[in-house]
C-alpha cells in the first residue's frame, strides 16, 4: 500500500511557493503600518501630562519617568505622522518646569554655601 507522495503533508519550509499567499501577507502589513500611524495621529498626550503632573507632586522620581515615558512616545509619534501630536508641549513643559526647578534650587543652594563660606572667611 504506496501512499502517493503529494498527498503527504510537508513541512512549511518544503511547501511549495505561493505567490498569492506572499501578496497577503504583504497588504496586511501594510494595513497594520497604516492602522498604527492613524492611531498615532489620533493620540492625544494632555490626558498623560495631567497624570504626570499630579506624579510630580506625589513624589518627583515617578514623575520624571512618567513624562521621560510620554515624551518620548510623542517624539515617536511625531517622527510617524510628521506633525506634534497634542499634549506634546504640555509634556515638554512639566519637563523644564519641574525638573529646571530642581536644577535651579541645587544651584542656589551651592551658590549659598561658597558665599556663606566666603563671607565667613573675611
Amino acid at each position: 500500500m504506496d501512499q502517493d507522495p503529494r498527498n503527504e503533508q510537508r513541512p512549511p519550509h518544503q511547501e511549495p511557493y505561493n505567490y498569492h499567499n506572499y501578496q497577503q501577507r504583504q497588504h496586511e502589513s501594510i494595513d497594520i503600518d497604516y492602522e498604527r500611524q492613524r492611531a498615532a495621529a489620533t493620540r492625544d498626550y494632555t490626558t498623560p501630562a495631567v497624570i504626570t503632573l499630579i506624579l510630580y507632586f506625589v513624589c518627583w522620581l515617578p514623575g520624571i519617568i512618567a513624562n521621560v515615558i510620554y515624551y518620548l512616545q510623542a517624539q515617536k509619534d511625531e517622527a510617524m505622522i510628521g506633525r506634534a501630536p497634542q499634549g506634546k508641549g504640555c509634556l515638554l513643559a512639566l519637563l523644564l518646569v519641574f525638573n529646571g526647578l530642581i536644577a535651579l534650587g541645587v544651584l542656589v543652594y551651592c551658590l549659598l554655601i561658597v558665599f556663606s563660606g566666603a563671607i565667613a572667611a573675611v
